[in-house]
């Protein structure tokens, strides 16, 4: 993900993003595209409100320039004077989602952006992607938690940087020939007997 964003540079290889080349066009991919790194990267001792404007200028957008429509889409209204490091887990991925899309990329990419998040914040957090993607926005996440990747409309598992297996979860379980076995009764329980 640091490769399509410019940040880091291949070793080998050749890539492109949006139709740009990851290493001779960075510039012209940076702003149609949003990145959340796995770890909270905003500042803990700004404000909410802070932040967001410090990310609004890094982008170069003028002042309300969609970030009223940011705190409306993520409920952050109440949390605006908070300090990003007194947020919960699922508020701080909120935000730092939030400080993504203030730009509104056509790209977003997401490295485990539930990690360590309560169930009801990855519910939540889910939601707000679905929304997204349906609006046009394009969505790359990586993620190890299956049930999350079975939201996707593709997958692709990576080993070593390769593509080990592609496609969508049904054709990935398919291709796997795993097998499912269903058990049903009455009182079917397992009984260890004392020693």
């Amino acid at each position: 993900m640091r490769m399509l964003c410019g940040l880091m540079t291949p070793d080998s290889g050749e890539g492109t993003c949006l139709g740009f080349n990851i290493e001779t066009e960075a510039r012209r991919i940076r702003p149609r595209l949003g990145y959340m790194p796995q770890r909270f990267s905003l500042y803990e001792d700004l404000t909410v409100r802070e932040n967001l404007h410090f990310m609004r200028r890094l982008y170069g957008l003028h002042a309300g320039e969609s970030f009223n429509q940011v705190i409306e889409d993520f409920a952050l209204g109440e949390f605006l004077e908070t300090l990003a490091g007194r947020l919960s887990g699922g508020w701080k991925q909120k935000l730092a989602l939030a400080s993504c899309l203030l730009h509104q990329p056509t790209l977003l990419l997401l490295d485990e952006p539930t990690a360590g998040v309560d169930p009801s914040a990855r519910k939540t957090f889910w939601a707000i992607l679905h929304q997204l993607a349906q609006r046009g926005v394009t969505i790359l996440v990586s993620t190890h938690y299956m049930d999350e990747a079975e939201r996707c409309h593709r997958l692709a598992y990576f080993s070593s940087g390769r593509i080990v297996v592609a496609g969508s979860a049904e054709e990935i379980i398919s291709q796997q020939s795993l097998k499912t076995y269903r058990m049903s009764g009455e009182s079917l329980e397992l009984r260890v007997e004392e020693k």
